[in-house]
């Protein structure tokens, strides 16, 4: 869904990748520029480890072990209101984009939170790192909305709101499973 210059796709994977396609071959230390699948298209790709690998260690620590856990776990997440506060994660498990020293966190936990309130946080802070990509991206390009979502998050609809929240924006969800094997 993003083969036209000033879309704007992201995906919620093993990284999160937030790409505009663009004519351009501009480049920054926050994003890089990558050929498309067409000859005239590039893509300015901001990208960070902040995404499944920050949601699997969240379900690790929450002793979250099977799809059905998972998916009772998602459901409590997407119950909660959405003004509840929700502890802070900052998801640098892996990696930031912000430097070596920026490392993963969990604040702002009370002894009412619940998994599902650690889940929501996770997600949320997930979906913040894409606020900070593709404002990153903005300072230099401009894109049509909607918003293109995949990756395997993308499946949960908490995560889709949560996005088109964070980035004030419209989101369609790709709907090919492994869309980063078609290019």
């Amino acid at each position: 869904g993003a083969l036209e210059p000033g879309r704007l796709a992201i995906v919620a994977g093993s990284f999160s990748t937030n790409g505009v396609t663009t004519t351009r071959g501009d480049v920054d230390a926050r994003w890089q520029s990558r050929l498309s699948i067409t000859p005239e298209l590039r893509i300015a790709m901001s990208t960070s480890a902040t995404a499944s690998p920050t949601l699997n260690w969240v379900l690790r620590m929450l002793g979250v072990v099977d799809d059905a856990a998972r998916d009772r776990l998602f459901a409590e997440a997407a119950a909660l209101d959405p003004e509840e506060q929700v502890p802070l994660v900052l998801p640098f498990l892996v990696d930031s984009p912000l430097g070596a020293d920026s490392s993963a966190a969990l604040a702002g936990v009370r002894a009412w939170h619940t998994p599902a309130h650690v889940l929501r946080g996770a997600l949320e802070g997930i979906a913040l790192m894409h606020v900070w990509h593709t404002r990153a991206l903005g300072q230099r390009f401009d894109w049509e909305q909607p918003v293109v979502l995949g990756g395997g998050i993308a499946r949960a609809p908490l995560y889709v709101q949560l996005v088109a929240n964070a980035l004030r924006s419209p989101v369609v969800v790709v709907q090919n499973v492994e869309a980063g094997a078609f290019g």
